[in-house]
């Protein structure tokens, strides 16, 4: 058998030798018994009644979805064709831009 088994072989069997040789002694036992303290309890009714919960919280609230409208050309903007926050199509134009830099 390898050392290192021996040996917690002989630790358990000192333990239990510890224990079985102080379990046997009543004395002990009865004067714990005569020993134990006398704590005093207090005890309290329950009541049902209302009460108000109220949490102020931070947070900060961001969309889940979102699109960036960015130009392909340079330009000054004539007019905006569409509605803020409505749905575009794919294709649909969305600002007129002033045209006479290309027309040159």
């Amino acid at each position: 058998m390898p050392k290192n088994v021996q040996k917690l072989i002989y630790i358990f069997l000192t333990g239990f030798c510890c224990l079985f040789v102080n379990a046997c002694d009543t004395d002990s036992a009865a004067t714990a018994i005569q020993n134990t303290a006398v704590y005093s309890v207090k005890a309290q009714t329950v009541q049902i009644r209302d009460v108000i919960q109220s949490f102020s919280l931070n947070g900060r609230v961001y969309a889940y979805a979102r699109a960036d409208v960015r130009p392909q050309v340079s330009g000054v903007v004539k007019e905006r064709l569409f509605v803020e926050g409505s749905l575009v199509k794919k294709g649909e134009p969305l600002y007129q831009i002033d045209d006479a830099l290309y027309k040159a």
